[in-house]
């Protein structure tokens, strides 16, 4: 395949699991099964080792809540979206090094941060690509203007096609998972390939999605009855497109020729019949390891390997394992002690980890520094207690950085 770099527009990053290429049916995920009991899976079944890299706080360089997040193995890209107005950029060691793009209405700007994107080109050089609804900006390393992509006739009678996902490729085409609200379907999803200039060249109907209790058809794969939450998404794993369509529970292998593929379905059994059962597959995030789907459901019954979203309501978020080697599914038990779930940090004795990103052989999480601090005291980790006495209220967010073994 080209190369390329992922360009996330604004629903999921992540990545998901590869196909089994000798089998022609999907692999079915029970959910119903792994949301009955909670597991504690150790850490060290898949990692070697964990770091924690408090990033250097500066009033230029103050992170909230940080939800997309890349690197290019040396330097860290941090962000929120729809809230920052441009990219921080911390090197290894945490320390500030620069902003990456420029939010505005004129030439060379984008007017919201959506999403972006961290590759490099086929020459080997930084590309960050800043995506908004319409448009995608891309700067080098330095922040040096290099490109701009203005989307063409992606509108309809509801205002604009959001963009979900994207692909870029080495001729300069895109492939864009497109939304827009139609009435009286609800949400209608496109693939859009989009040539150099913002002109699509191509599309392919992916068929409606819905929050609620009623039939959704993809064309060419039936129907299927599910209280989503989740809107589809498009993403790569190991040179590979993967289009996740959460209305109708499945995950499809996309060819070259966008060609799809069931590879994976998620089985909700009894729950299905509950009117009281929603479910939605917030990130999902892939390694050479392992799977895992974390998920937001409004049952309280699931308190056990449930984080609660919010004391007032239902909501509660949790992390389902689908282990590669072993093909087995799990939920991850909720910890008390530390109120969170996450895998059993026996590494180093810390708080346990939450997976949030994953790239290149590693895998990601940030932890406010008041929520570090609280952690840190709780824990056995020398590693942890040393970071935490350097930091206050007012530091930046402290990078948990976990390397995996090798398959």
């Amino acid at each position: 395949m080209k190369s390329i770099f992922i360009v996330g527009l604004l629903y999921l990053s992540g990545l998901f699991i590869g196909l089994d290429d000798n089998k022609d049916e999907p692999i079915e995920l029970d959910v119903q099964k792994v949301l009955e009991k909670g597991h504690d899976i150790n850490l060290s079944e898949y990692a070697v080792s964990i770091e924690y890299i408090p990033f250097e706080t500066k009033s230029e360089t103050v992170l909230g809540w940080v939800n997309l997040f890349d690197t290019d193995g040396r330097n860290y890209y941090c962000a929120t979206a729809h809230k920052s107005d441009n990219i921080s950029v911390f090197d290894e060691n945490g320390k500030y090094v620069r902003k990456i793009g420029n939010k505005g209405r004129g030439p060379k700007e984008y007017q919201t941060l959506t999403k972006f994107s961290v590759e490099k080109n086929k020459y080997g050089a930084v590309e960050i690509g800043v995506c908004g609804n319409t448009e995608c900006v891309v700067y080098d390393g330095n922040n040096n203007y290099l490109k701009s992509i203005k989307f063409k006739d992606l509108k309809n009678s509801s205002g604009n096609i959001y963009l979900g996902c994207a692909k870029y490729n080495a001729d300069g085409s895109y492939l864009f998972l497109g939304s827009a609200f139609v009435r009286p379907y609800g949400t209608k999803e496109v693939l859009y390939t989009i040539d150099r200039y913002g002109n699509i060249c191509d599309s392919l109907d992916l068929g409606g999605t819905t929050t609620y209790r009623q039939s959704t058809v993809i064309p060419g794969y039936g129907e299927r009855k599910i209280n989503v939450l989740s809107p589809s998404s498009l993403y790569l794993f190991d040179n590979h497109l993967r289009l996740f369509k959460g209305s109708a529970d499945t995950l499809f292998f996309l060819d070259d020729e966008l060609n799809k593929t069931a590879a994976f379905v998620l089985s909700y059994g009894k729950y299905l019949e509950e009117e009281d059962f929603r479910i939605g597959v917030d990130n999902i995030l892939e390694t050479e390891n392992f799977l895992i789907l974390k998920y937001y459901a409004d049952l309280k019954r699931f308190q056990a390997i449930c984080n609660p979203i919010h004391s007032d309501n239902n909501a509660r978020v949790g992390l389902l394992v689908y282990d590669k080697k072993e093909k087995t599914f799990k939920a991850l038990r909720y910890n008390n002690t530390f109120n969170t779930l996450g895998f059993v940090n026996d590494l180093d004795n810390g708080a346990p980890f939450v997976p949030q990103f994953a790239r290149n052989g590693k895998v990601y999480q940030f932890i406010d520094a008041v929520k570090f601090i609280d952690m840190a005291q709780k824990s056995s980790s020398s590693k942890m207690k040393e970071v935490a006495a350097e930091l206050t209220e007012e530091s930046n967010p402290v990078l948990v950085v976990v390397t995996l073994k090798r398959c």
